[in-house]
């Protein structure tokens, strides 16, 4: 029941993606900062260390704005992945450094769906030693080429 309802809130969080931008911005010092950012349809978070004075106050901050017009340019900062609304980049630019990323909404949605309609079923999982080892296997064998491609 918690992976459903946690899904709705991940649908309607979606939704409203595309009319308010909502951050909560966490500044534990003057060098540092750290963000989780909800827009346009994609749950996006940065960690950035600066050599420089940051002009924030220190502690939490949430805000919530319209959304405004699509910005056009190139990001700056040097891309990793993107692919399917998922976004990883590292930030290298003097003074800054640190991670940024993006996951996007459905992204999450699904994953609680699925989560929820595994424990919607009672069962008892029972997997004997060879299926466990063929799994591990496949699995080390997918991530390794996701590695190797990536």
């Amino acid at each position: 029941m918690f992976f459903a309802l946690l899904a709705i809130a991940f649908v309607a969080l979606w939704v409203r993606s595309y009319f308010y931008n909502e951050s909560i911005l966490w500044v534990p010092n003057n060098s540092r900062y750290s963000m989780i950012s909800s827009r346009r349809g994609s749950i996006g978070f940065e960690h950035v260390v600066t050599s420089s004075f940051f002009p924030s106050s220190q502690g939490w901050k949430i805000t919530s704005a319209p959304v405004g017009p699509v910005p056009l340019g190139r990001n700056p900062h040097q891309s990793l992945i993107s692919r399917m609304g998922f976004n990883f980049q590292q930030v290298s630019q003097r003074p800054l450094s640190g991670m940024a990323g993006t996951i996007p909404h459905w992204f999450l949605a699904a994953c609680s769906l699925g989560l929820a309609a595994l424990f919607a079923f009672k069962r008892t999982w029972r997997y004997s030693l060879r299926t466990i080892l063929v799994a591990t296997t496949v699995l080390a064998a997918i991530l390794g080429l996701a590695v190797y491609v990536g």
